[in-house]
């Protein structure tokens, strides 16, 4: 049987089910698509803060986007090096898709530009790899990164906190795929679709856990399936550290980062290079 007939691709929420669509581009495609993969878990950009630092300067808690660009805050920001995530950070500040597919047009080209260049000032590094060895040094005050990481830091301090930006965020998630290019093309082996249904069995599924590790697919809210998996979260406290997720209001105004064409891809990563500069 075809993966849209089988009882794992049913299971899933239709946001999850629409992201495991693909066209031969590899684009996101409901309409002409196929099913290029099982969404198996998924997690989103957070913000964590040194409690101690900002409260021995008096100075708020960054909530959503805009703060980022904080005068208070200039050269104690370290994010994550990873060009989706901070031309995305422009866009949402300017009220953008963070799927823009094309940054190049003038109005919005110019915005963007104007606040990479302002963002470029207030991020004192740039890593994936030392963002979070420098927060938990005290050498920045604020990150932007990715949930499991930051979710991590925090569990192992009491003087780091995290934050879920008030007008939503960038989400993420990782597949199952089996490779197009695999050497053996014989019939794909049923053993995969069971594999995929055990990932996401609700047995499977924590209650507690929420981010921390990546959250399971049917914890997505949604009118049509995995409701009552979703409501057994504790979402009234929303408090990420117990396994809070956030409100469907704020998961509606998030966006998966979907892939973007060559010519897209590149420039992002244009707009990257020239706040170096």
């Amino acid at each position: 049987t075809g993966a849209e007939e089988s009882s794992w691709w049913a299971a899933l929420p239709p946001r999850m089910r629409q992201l495991g669509i693909r066209n031969s581009s590899g684009a996101v495609d409901s309409r002409q698509g196929q099913v290029y993969g099982a969404p198996y878990r998924w997690g989103c950009t957070l913000f964590a803060y040194r409690k101690d630092k900002l409260k021995q300067r008096n100075i708020s808690p960054p909530q959503d986007w805009e703060d980022l660009w904080r005068p208070e805050l200039k050269g104690r920001i370290a994010m994550v090096d990873a060009p989706r995530e901070v031309v995305g950070a422009a866009l949402k500040s300017c009220g953008l898709s963070v799927n823009t597919p094309d940054v190049q047009q003038p109005d919005v080209n110019r915005r963007v530009r104007r606040r990479l260049r302002e963002l470029s000032q207030q991020v004192r590094l740039f890593s994936s790899k030392d963002h979070m060895k420098a927060l938990a040094a005290g050498e920045v005050w604020v990150v932007v990164g990715w949930s499991q990481e930051l979710l991590a830091a925090a569990l192992k301090s009491n003087n780091i906190a995290t934050v879920f930006p008030a007008s939503g965020t960038t989400l993420w998630a990782d597949m199952w795929v089996v490779p197009s290019g695999r050497e053996d093309q014989r019939e794909t082996s049923p053993l995969i679709s069971q594999w995929i249904d055990f990932t996401l069995q609700d047995q499977r599924l924590s209650t507690t856990k929420g981010f921390r590790g990546g959250a399971a697919p049917r914890t997505m809210p949604s009118d049509f399936t995995g409701v009552e998996i979703a409501q057994r979260i504790p979402n009234s406290t929303f408090e990420l550290m117990k396994g809070g997720m956030p409100g469907r209001d704020l998961l509606d105004s998030s966006e998966f980062i979907l892939p973007l064409s060559e010519i897209a891809s590149a420039q992002y990563r244009s707009l990257v290079e020239s706040m170096r500069v």
